[in-house]
């Protein structure tokens, strides 16, 4: 019987599918450009290409394949989350938030955009608000940061300063939570990060119990 051009653009996204989860991106294009040639139609072709090209970090591209899933399916989740990571990358936040409050109309159990936003929200040093974001999050999913399979889409990257602070507050986010491990585990990445301010830690009531532990003689 023979293929049809359905069921060959099928055979290619594919193989462009297990290619990204293996975390080999180029090849993954090579086999989403096959797919998509034949079927320019499908919205989830089109933003799994963009993230094979976000991990590639070729960013200009990503971001192309994303406006064409939300051109074919103007409600499209995932691209509207992943255009809003681009936005972030370039430190537009006021407009990575918007796509985020957007995106969270139409879904708002959204873990993935829960927990980009709440990223966003602490680079606008909006922290409670931010806080807020994250604690929704991990009500929906508690496995929030344990590691991704190599198909998840995009998450938001900070830099060293960034990534300090994003640390400390997801230690309150953890101790607000009453999970003294995880939230210890933070904190030692904070300082990892280059954290220093310590009169933070002692002003924040939701570390007093911590403050305590041993671990902090």
């Amino acid at each position: 019987m023979p293929v049809t051009v359905m069921q060959e653009a099928a055979l290619h996204a594919t193989r462009g599918d297990i290619f990204t989860a293996r975390k080999l991106y180029e090849d993954a294009v090579i086999e989403y450009k096959r797919a998509f040639a034949l079927d320019r139609y499908d919205s989830s072709l089109a933003n799994r290409m963009g993230i094979a090209y976000h991990h590639l970090r070729k960013y200009r591209d990503s971001e192309q394949k994303y406006r064409d899933a939300l051109r074919l399916r103007p409600n499209h989740l995932d691209a509207m989350n992943n255009l809003a990571v681009i936005d972030y990358i370039r430190e537009d936040y006021p407009s990575a938030l918007s796509r985020y409050k957007a995106a969270l109309k139409l879904k708002p159990n959204s873990v993935s955009i829960l927990r980009n936003m709440g990223a966003c929200l602490f680079a606008l040093e909006r922290w409670d608000e931010g806080i807020a974001s994250y604690q929704q999050a991990l009500a929906l999913k508690p496995d929030l940061f344990d590691p991704q399979p190599g198909g998840a889409g995009p998450a938001i990257q900070m830099n060293q300063q960034q990534t300090g602070l994003m640390n400390f507050y997801l230690a309150k986010v953890f101790a607000l939570r009453g999970d003294k491990d995880t939230a210890t585990s933070f904190l030692f990445k904070a300082v990892e990060s280059g954290f220093e301010d310590l009169r933070m830690l002692e002003d924040e009531e939701a570390f007093k119990g911590l403050l305590a532990d041993e671990r902090y003689g």
